[in-house]
């Protein structure tokens, strides 16, 4: 089956193991489903995929649960031996703090929240839209990765600051 929907055996092997385990939770059945469906897509090689939830239903769990999934397995872009680059973007402090200190924070120090300073030495990256803008008070830090940086980038909240024509 996995071959047949163009999933490589190995990869499928290592991102279909076990979830990050966390004593006494287990995801719910829509959540396991829609981290599954995720990794496929990813590994299917698809570059733009939507997770549409309903507020309340585990949103950032999903998204921890992915990162987590092809951090352990050292997928990347690229195919190369290394862990993945991680952007988890969203357009208020909130949404980036509260996940970076509590769901993502087996993590560890691969976690970096971008804010002024450009660090490239962490897998797991956070940033508000404006940290990383270019306008008069802002320098504009995304032209400081290289296009290709990250593997894969989390937008939360999508519907809000990035779905203007002009974000």
């Amino acid at each position: 089956l996995k071959g047949s929907q163009g999933i490589d055996e190995d990869a499928a092997g290592k991102l279909l193991a076990p979830y990050h385990q966390v004593a006494g939770y287990k995801p719910r059945y829509y959540q396991e489903i829609a981290i599954n469906r995720a990794v496929q897509a990813i590994l299917q090689g698809k570059k733009r995929n939507l997770l549409t939830m309903a507020t309340g239903t585990g949103k950032t769990v999903v998204a921890f649960h992915v990162s987590w999934k092809l951090w352990s397995a050292r997928w990347n872009r690229d195919g190369k031996h290394r862990k993945p680059r991680i952007l988890f973007v969203a357009d208020r402090n909130v949404l980036i703090d509260d996940p970076k200190d509590k769901t993502f924070a087996p993590f560890g120090d691969a976690r970096h929240k971008i804010e002024g300073v450009v660090v490239k030495s962490r897998e797991m990256y956070f940033a508000i839209y404006q940290a990383l803008a270019k306008d008069s008070r802002r320098p504009g830090l995304y032209r400081e990765f290289p296009r290709d940086f990250f593997d894969l980038i989390i937008v939360d909240e999508c519907h809000r600051g990035s779905a203007r024509d002009d974000s």
